[in-house]
């Protein structure tokens, strides 16, 4: 075999005879489980994330050796950004902020709050939950949770808010400036309730 690899016959007799050092074999465990939690976490997890759980399974290497056979594996974790809503911080003319930090109420059904929170999910990616809270009670009286963020789920949220209340008139309601809150269905539904809207 030596002869057809041509190959000289020591050299493979001193690889055979080889012993792998312990120092080799704690190397060849600590990569086997970098490479393990790496591809649990979906490439996600760098050397500081990976050092916190292996401390807990009792592999004590500092995060500068992770980070080293990270290296030498070729394992780059993966940076996701995180979803940042734009903020508009003053309200057109024609909309104006009437409650004006004046979060004061003596009843319930007097000011509501309403907003769109962004939830990530792993199945879904991004969703969206439209609520409406009483300043009064600090309840959500109406919500609506979907994978859009279209003005039909503000709608559903506020219907709920307004059949739970069911005396509206002169309700004051304050919203963002959000193109959801500013469509003329939504200001319709809040108008046709006596409900004012402030911005």
């Amino acid at each position: 075999m030596c002869k057809v690899l041509k190959l000289n016959r020591s050299t493979v007799y001193k690889h055979l005879n080889q012993k792998i050092s312990n120092c080799e074999i704690d190397r060849l465990d600590l990569e086997s489980r970098i490479i393990d939690i790496f591809d649990e976490y979906d490439s996600v997890y760098g050397a500081p994330k990976i050092h916190e759980l292996l401390l807990q399974e009792g592999y004590y290497a500092s995060i500068k050796r992770i980070g080293r056979y990270m290296k030498r594996l070729n394992l780059k974790s993966i940076i996701k950004i995180k979803y940042r809503p734009g903020v508009k911080s003053k309200a057109p003319d024609d909309k104006p902020n009437l409650m004006n930090k004046d979060f004061t109420t003596t009843a319930t059904n007097q000011k509501w709050v309403m907003d769109i929170t962004y939830i990530k999910t792993i199945q879904d990616g991004w969703t969206f939950l439209a609520s409406v809270m009483d300043l009064h009670s600090r309840m959500i009286i109406g919500y609506a949770y979907e994978r859009h963020m279209r003005k039909e789920m503000v709608i559903e949220s506020i219907k709920q808010a307004i059949d739970k209340a069911g005396f509206t008139k002169g309700l004051m309601v304050q919203s963002d400036l959000g193109s959801q809150y500013l469509s003329y269905e939504v200001e319709s539904v809040l108008e046709n309730n006596g409900i004012i809207h402030s911005y």
